[in-house]
């Protein structure tokens, strides 16, 4: 990133892309980190962690847009938007439970949330500070 230049302006054009319409969907793969939050930080934020590098900031989405593209236009992406993505009887129930209101705190805050539970298919397999395993 610190070696973009002035194309940094455009790369992961996000909020190019969903002005003109383009379902997107946050990945983990670079400039992103490997992490949901990660990848949702990078795209509200635009700033490489790994480089120090403030990126443009006309490509930045709010937040709520970050938490679509991360939830239901995921599952559109993958063609599962009838089992996954939003919270809604006879879905998968596959979802994480944050330490704060993601759509309440500073957005430069997202990046030290911290994951307090974890259900996949309506089951809990993970709360934070408390040992349980999901393969038992």
């Amino acid at each position: 990133m610190k070696f973009f230049g002035e194309r940094n302006k455009y790369y992961a054009a996000l909020k190019s892309m969903i002005d003109a319409g383009v379902k997107c969907s946050l990945q983990s793969d670079a400039p992103s980190g490997p992490f949901g939050l990660e990848c949702l930080d990078g795209a509200v934020n635009r700033y490489d962690r790994v480089h120090n590098v403030q990126c443009d900031q006309t490509q930045a989405v709010s937040v709520l847009e970050g938490v679509r593209i991360a939830t239901i236009n995921g599952a559109y992406s993958s063609f599962e938007e009838d089992i996954k993505g939003s919270i809604e009887i006879g879905k998968l129930a596959d979802m994480i439970v944050l330490s704060e209101d993601i759509l309440s705190i500073n957005k430069f805050d997202i990046y030290n949330l911290k994951v307090d539970m974890t259900m996949i298919d309506g089951e809990i397999c993970y709360v934070r500070n408390e040992a349980k395993d999901m393969f038992l």
